[in-house]
């Protein structure tokens, strides 16, 4: 909304801004983190490249500043031997012996988490950590086969190729004067999606977020909002025919 519409006369994005951000920071989850910094950088670098720059250095600085609890999060991440790391290295193997067996269709819905038991590689970790995958690929793979897993694939990826058809449209200019805010509309919204998309995909390789009713009820929303401007192509056409 700031991109498209301006910081100064808007400035209570700011605010919202200052409530998600430590927010985000609090939840300590990684995948979260991952996705959500894919997803801004994307807006940026579609609608504002030249601050890109800018969101490098706030990063970098953002970890030099943090506490240690922090950064010892993040650098968990890249330790093989941090208990969370391994078990994610663990279910990954899980899923893919699992899914070597049951290639074509998997073994059903909602059943991964009873049927990966039998293919965990040790007994290190608790029952209950077998529930997903923390993969949305993987997860899909083990409960409908590769034959789901394309379906899902390319239903992900026809949501994002119609969002950057929007965004493409509406970036073409001149655009009339009386057809500015719906121009700026179909920008913003279409731009949201696919940082909404990039990040749902970049932090469902660490995590199952498709399968979180709350987190898939909003993406869907978000990608859903380009097909309002879906045809105002033709439409600003025969705007500006009769105009």
């Amino acid at each position: 909304y700031a991109l498209s519409y301006g910081v100064k006369k808007h400035a209570w994005v700011l605010f919202v801004m200052a409530s998600i951000v430590p927010a985000l920071i609090l939840t300590q989850t990684r995948s979260a983190w991952i996705g959500a910094l894919a997803g801004v950088a994307s807006l940026i670098l579609m609608r504002r490249p030249k601050a890109a720059f800018v969101l490098v250095t706030m990063v970098l600085a953002f970890y030099a500043l943090s506490p240690t609890v922090i950064k010892e999060r993040i650098r968990s991440g890249f330790d093989p031997t941090d208990p969370n790391t391994r078990n994610r290295i663990e279910l990954f193997q899980t899923a893919g012996r699992l899914i070597l067996d049951h290639p074509w269709l998997g073994v059903g819905p909602k059943n991964a988490k009873h049927e990966a038991l039998k293919y965990r590689g040790s007994n290190e970790f608790p029952d209950w950590m077998y529930q997903h995958m923390h993969n949305n690929a993987l997860q899909i793979a083990a409960e409908t086969g590769v034959i789901g897993l394309m379906i899902w694939l390319w239903f992900m990826i026809r949501l994002a190729w119609d969002a950057w058809a929007v965004y493409r449209q509406a970036s073409r200019k001149p655009h009339p004067d009386f057809l500015a805010n719906a121009h700026k509309e179909a920008m913003m919204v279409s731009s949201a999606a696919l940082a909404a998309w990039i990040a749902m995909m970049t932090a469902g390789m660490f995590e199952y977020n498709f399968g979180d009713s709350e987190i898939l009820m909003l993406f869907m929303f978000i990608m859903s909002a380009p097909y309002v401007f879906a045809g105002s192509g033709c439409r600003q056409q025969e705007a500006i025919s009769s105009g």
